[in-house]
């Protein structure tokens, strides 16, 4: 129950912010969830920090996210470029008392990157034409692709994917994961009024579904190298924010760009 409960009131919430929210909107709940997200990948990579410095770490990493409030790809750059300014800024500021110098810069820019500039190219779905429902496709794209990888996996699977970042994930889950997201998500596009075409579609979903296991991948690894289960608490047995936007931190700027580029129709 510590896992349907919160899944569920997730699952109705996202449907219902990208059903019937405003594409402002939903770009407002992104900068929400990149500030969570932010928030535990600062107290994953440096537990120490609190504080002020904690608040100019939250706020430095966090402007491409805000960028991403205008809806326009230049202003998500522009915030990327700022954030990079900015901490370049603080580490001259505090030098010479930083140890490292360029962990502390690689750090605040991979968080600007990875989180906050990943979640505004997502919100950037919102300004393409029927973009919150290309939004519900790549939810059902990666809820089908991980509930198929998991039951696949369990049952069938023995060779490993990548067993020192991730030992339970497997290939035969991963072939599973593939199949099982392009099925839920053709269905899905069949239901909505999007009328994809359908070898784009294959191709694309096959694509993103990749993409979002790398993302899945490359959180594994860096919660790994940290040597910790979950990124956070704050969603119970779901783990933390970043548990459960992993596969569209990558997946999600992806299709902003198919769409952008007319590769769906």
């Amino acid at each position: 129950m510590n896992r349907l409960i919160p899944g569920v009131l997730m699952a109705g919430g996202c449907l219902a912010l990208l059903l019937l929210g405003s594409g402002a909107m939903i770009r407002s709940v992104l900068l929400l969830v990149a500030v969570l997200g932010l928030l535990e990948y600062v107290r994953i990579i440096a537990p120490a920090l609190s504080g002020l410095r904690l608040g100019q770490a939250l706020g430095v990493s966090l402007l491409p996210a805000i960028g991403g409030l205008f809806g326009t790809v230049e202003a998500v750059l522009a915030g990327l470029v700022a954030s990079l300014l900015a901490a370049v800024i603080s580490c001259l500021q505090r030098y010479p008392r930083l140890e490292n110098v360029f962990t502390t810069l690689c750090c605040c820019a991979f968080g600007a990157l990875y989180i906050s500039t990943s979640l505004a190219l997502l919100g950037l779905v919102t300004t393409q034409a029927n973009g919150p429902l290309w939004m519900v496709v790549l939810l059902a794209l990666i809820a089908g692709s991980d509930s198929g990888a998991y039951y696949v996996g369990k049952t069938w699977g023995r060779r490993k994917l990548l067993p020192a970042v991730s030992p339970k994930k497997t290939v035969a889950g991963a072939v599973g994961g593939l199949v099982s997201g392009l099925t839920v998500a053709l269905g899905i596009s069949w239901l909505l009024p999007l009328n994809p075409h359908p070898g784009r579609l294959l191709l694309a979903g096959g694509l993103l579904i990749l993409i979002g296991m790398i993302g899945d991948l490359a959180e594994s690894v860096l919660k790994r190298s940290f040597a910790i289960k979950d990124s956070g608490t704050l969603l119970g047995g779901h783990g933390g924010v970043l548990d459960r936007i992993d596969s569209l931190l990558l997946a999600g700027p992806a299709l902003y760009f198919l769409l952008s580029w007319n590769l769906l129709r």
